[in-house]
């Protein structure tokens, strides 16, 4: 069975502003097409906030937004459905068992902060005082609860490989405890090129 192979938004910016590791990330998709691996990404990532600070109002245009940068034959899955967060027919209704994961998810990534946005944005503004609007705080929490569902997706849907930059998530304790819940293994970009191509040169 060809490995399950799952990116995050981090990856779709490096390709998109030509990073260093733009390449290897370009790679796996084209390993996906001759069918070397199945790269997927969580729909969730068209929530993430944009440039502009807010999200995309439709979800077509994050699907525009993979042909751009020519990734739309990517396998794209559904998260847990959120209010006001996900889109229509591109998320899930949750049952208590993919609410604990979900919920033992944030613990690990975000232990400090309240789960709930209610919550989160209440105590952010006790913390830093009024003077910080509430949708520069909702923006935070849309960020974390994007991060947690990004993995929960490839978790649930039973990913080998989870591709990204983001050091929240290669901080060892962390790391330990999210390949614990079944994240297989976690690599960043070039780590995972190297992987696949061991004899070529990716950086």
């Amino acid at each position: 069975m060809k490995p399950m192979v799952t990116i995050d938004t981090n990856c779709l910016i490096a390709v998109e502003e030509k990073r260093a590791e733009a390449d290897a990330i370009s790679q796996l998709m084209e390993s996906h097409r001759e069918g070397q691996i199945l790269l997927q990404i969580v729909a969730i990532a068209a929530s993430e906030n944009q440039p502009s600070g807010t999200s995309n109002p439709r979800f077509s245009e994050f699907q525009n937004r993979l042909k751009r940068i020519d990734m739309d034959g990517i396998r794209v899955l559904k998260p847990i459905a959120h209010w006001g967060v996900t889109y229509w027919d591109w998320a899930l209704w949750s049952d208590a068992k993919m609410l604990k994961l979900e919920q033992d998810i944030h613990n690990i990534l975000f232990p400090a902060q309240p789960f709930g946005q209610e919550e989160f944005i209440a105590r952010e503004r006790e913390r830093v005082g009024e003077t910080v609007g509430a949708p520069r705080i909702e923006s935070k929490w849309r960020n974390h609860l994007c991060d947690v569902l990004t993995i929960w997706g490839h978790i649930w849907y039973g990913g080998n490989f989870f591709v990204t930059s983001d050091g929240n998530f290669h901080k060892v304790t962390k790391k330990a405890q999210l390949v614990a819940l079944g994240a297989g293994q976690i690599v960043r970009p070039l780590e995972m090129a190297a992987m696949i191509w061991p004899n070529q040169d990716l950086c």
